[in-house]
């Protein structure tokens, strides 16, 4: 059998449920002409939506078609990445409690080198010693030199000389003093420090020693209680309720994208206008809007959101979309909505920290009150006061059936009812 037993509704059950009013006599594919059909990829657990559209330069590992394939049915949820790690994020729990560190050993003084003399001494030597081959210099050149210009330059040897040999020298032999006295006060006190260590060292090993003993006496001790006392500290955090507040704290935390809105001239049909009020009903206390145009940063262009949603409780922003699989220009069909269609528009909400939810038409035609009820449970996901308060007035309600995401060949051949665009509630050719 090429479908087995699956989740109550095969793929191919819904497909052909979503195609019953085109085809009232029977879907025109059996359910091997449809598992082995371009758009799926058969496995031996759950057939997976492979997504044609996307030029994937070859056959992707099966866990990225996987993750496409999540994207292919309606309800479409997506949310920032930094937001979506967060809700799958825990909080980081404290380290184990491990054996205190011992004090340092003590230890003996370290002893310097005190064998060589400071090294200004071999300086000054050597300078000096340069000062008198100067000198000598300067009286050959004297007496061998008839002219002026030999004499000048004895002169200027012999008083290079001179000033080397008593200003500079001076100045680099009270240098050296310095450095001398320094160095032998540094070795009486190196002296001082290692007969008090030879005298002493016993009594302070033994300190030591005492010391690690106790340390290690009174870890074995409370070693029991400190780690219970972490295993229940690590347990508290672990609660439910202290991950979602973590989490909502995480998420408060996180930059939020302030969009600026101008009136939106772009068309509206009669479902946006109905989920519109049908939000208003439900989650009066939310802040919704429609008609506002979404300007992109650095762009004299924008989107127009169907209907937005700000939850001031937590500061996110809610994208409702309602996608219908074609519209009207010129009494033409033009495809809408289809696989890949959006994905720069959906791209761009996410990057700037906002929740997509795209919902079909057929979908909130057939179940509005399932609608609301999946918007609840997406608001919940990041409440940190009142996590059910809004799925709460849903509890009647089951959960919103998936539908098969249409690709571009396909739009155009979905039946779509009358209701959801005619009459137009704008001049437009085309309704969204």
């Amino acid at each position: 059998m090429l479908n087995p037993e699956r989740n109550k509704f095969s793929d191919y059950e819904k497909y052909k449920c979503y195609f019953h009013k085109k085809y009232p006599s029977g879907f025109p594919m059996s359910e091997e002409e449809f598992y082995k059909s371009s758009r799926f990829v058969k496995t031996a657990d759950e057939p997976k939506i492979k997504l044609n559209h996307i030029n994937t330069g070859g056959d992707k590992p099966e866990a990225e078609i996987t993750t496409l394939a999540s994207k292919s049915h309606y309800p479409i949820i997506l949310k920032p990445e930094i937001l979506d790690k967060i809700l799958r994020a825990k909080p980081s729990l404290p380290a184990h409690p491990a054996h205190p560190s011992f004090p340092t050993q003590p230890q003996k003084p370290k002893e310097s080198c005190f064998s060589d003399p400071p090294q200004e001494v071999k300086k000054i030597q050597g300078r000096f010693f340069y000062s008198y081959w100067a000198i000598g210099l300067a009286i050959l050149a004297f007496l061998f030199s008839a002219n002026f210009a030999g004499v000048l330059i004895a002169i200027g040897l012999i008083l290079f000389a001179a000033i080397d040999s008593s200003y500079l020298y001076n100045n680099r032999f009270q240098q050296y003093h310095s450095n001398l006295k320094k160095y032998k006060d540094d070795h009486v006190k190196w002296i001082q420090d290692k007969k008090k260590w030879d005298k002493k060292k016993a009594l302070k090993i033994a300190k030591w020693e005492e010391g690690c003993r106790k340390l290690d006496d009174n870890w074995e001790k409370e070693k029991a209680s400190i780690t219970e006392q972490h295993e229940l500290v690590c347990k508290n955090i672990m609660l439910p309720e202290n991950i979602r507040k973590w989490r909502t704290e995480e998420i408060l935390k996180t930059p939020k994208f302030k969009p600026y809105f101008v009136e939106s001239d772009a068309p509206v049909g009669k479902l946006d206008n109905k989920l519109y009020d049908s939000l208003k009903i439900n989650f009066p206390e939310l802040n919704i809007l429609r008609d506002k145009k979404i300007m992109v940063p650095g762009k004299d262009w924008g989107y127009t959101p169907d209907v937005i949603i700000q939850d001031c409780e937590t500061n996110i922003w809610l994208d409702i979309e309602i996608d219908e699989p074609w519209h009207l220009k010129n009494k033409e069909k033009f495809p809408s909505h289809y696989i890949g269609k959006d994905d720069a528009r959906n791209m761009f909400f996410t990057s700037q920290g906002w929740v997509v939810i795209r919902l079909s038409e057929c979908q909130f035609l057939n179940h509005p009150k399932e609608c609301m009820k999946l918007i609840a449970q997406e608001l919940g996901r990041f409440r940190l006061n009142s996590p059910k308060e809004l799925e709460a007035r849903f509890l009647l309600t089951a959960d919103l059936p998936k539908i098969p995401h249409w690709t571009k060949e396909e739009s155009t051949k979905i039946p779509r009812p009358l209701s959801s665009f005619w009459p137009p509630t704008t001049t437009h050719a085309w309704f969204t």
